[in-house]
């Protein structure tokens, strides 16, 4: 649970400066106001701040909270996929390789609203070059690193999308008949793109007529890019959720499956301590979750391969989980 407590404390940072006697969502009355949080916000930030790794995490979790099973009457459990932020290779200027423009935010409402396929260099600012398939995935995932050739990183924060609607290329595929459903991962998207050349990558990837537009960012000791909450995600310690659902920064304990090492579509039953911190498009539904691995190549190896089921248990603070939050 140790990232999970570096996750809380993050999101406790945000509360703080709501109204304690305000809801953390006042359509989620059941998660209380931020008052009824504050004393194991305190105690939290304490323990962390005295050594973020130490073994009495888990004691804290549980000397504070109370685990409450959520199902819902048509489904015991829900699926839990994961996503990451890419490290991308980029130029400053474009060549064979490096052809595809990573743009920011364009000035014309016109522009903005321009489909996948229409969208180019000359519709708004460059920020860097990137491979397409590279720039394609940063788009999927909404943030990423950008890694330049002279060495430095930056980051590359969601800023704006076009406003279209957003189609999976994996569930395009399938449809084609070119990948089952179990096949469907980044990285059997990737190697189709690769085997089947530039310009058949480059129409699979307009299908999905949702364009994704970003900000550079400077990365502070290492920090996870910002999710809905506007608080840096923790790898293996956040997850995205719907939030007509759950309210940011609210715990949850998810008993799943996750892929033990890159490429691990089996993966190992195992629990994972969780703090609700982002959102997305395709995440719907009170028991549908994204887990959010890191940042890097390895990372992204075993997010592509997540897509089980998982069970959840939200933790409330004890005073207020009595008759009715069961």
């Amino acid at each position: 649970p140790r990232p999970a407590l570096t996750a809380f404390v993050r999101g406790c940072e945000t509360w703080s400066k709501a109204d304690p006697n305000a809801f953390l969502n006042p359509n989620l009355p059941q998660y209380g106001q931020y008052k009824d949080w504050s004393t194991a916000c305190q105690s939290a930030a304490v323990l962390h701040s005295v050594d973020p790794n130490s073994l009495d995490t888990r004691n804290f979790f549980q000397s504070w909270f109370t685990p409450v099973t959520l199902t819902t009457p048509d489904a015991q459990d829900g699926l839990l996929t994961g996503y990451y932020e890419p490290e991308v290779e980029v130029r400053l200027a474009p060549d064979a390789i490096f052809s595809e423009p990573i743009l920011s935010k364009p000035t014309s409402e016109s522009a903005l609203k321009l489909p996948r396929s229409q969208v180019n260099a000359k519709t708004s600012r460059v920020i860097a070059y990137g491979r397409p398939i590279d720039v394609f995935f940063l788009q999927v995932q909404g943030s990423g690193r950008l890694k330049y050739a002279d060495g430095r990183i930056l980051r590359a924060a969601y800023a704006a999308n076009n406003g279209q609607p957003y189609r999976s290329i994996g569930g395009v595929l399938i449809r084609r008949g070119e990948l089952t459903r179990e096949q469907a991962s980044k990285q059997s998207i990737a190697d189709w793109m690769t085997r089947n050349g530039p310009s058949a990558a480059r129409d699979l990837m307009n299908e999905n007529p949702r364009y994704i537009y970003f900000t550079e960012q400077a990365i502070r000791n290492g920090e996870g890019p910002q999710g809905a909450m506007r608080v840096p995600l923790t790898g293996m310690g956040a997850i995205a959720v719907d939030p007509r659902y759950h309210p940011y920064g609210s715990l949850v304990w998810l008993d799943t499956t996750l892929p033990t090492q890159p490429g691990d579509y089996r993966g190992q039953r195992t629990g994972v301590l969780v703090t609700a911190q982002d959102t997305g498009s395709a995440i719907k539904g009170p028991l549908r979750a994204d887990l959010f691995f890191g940042s890097g190549e390895e990372a992204g190896d075993r997010a592509g391969v997540q897509k089980h089921r998982a069970h959840w248990t939200i933790l409330l603070p004890y005073a207020m989980a009595g008759p009715g939050h069961s």
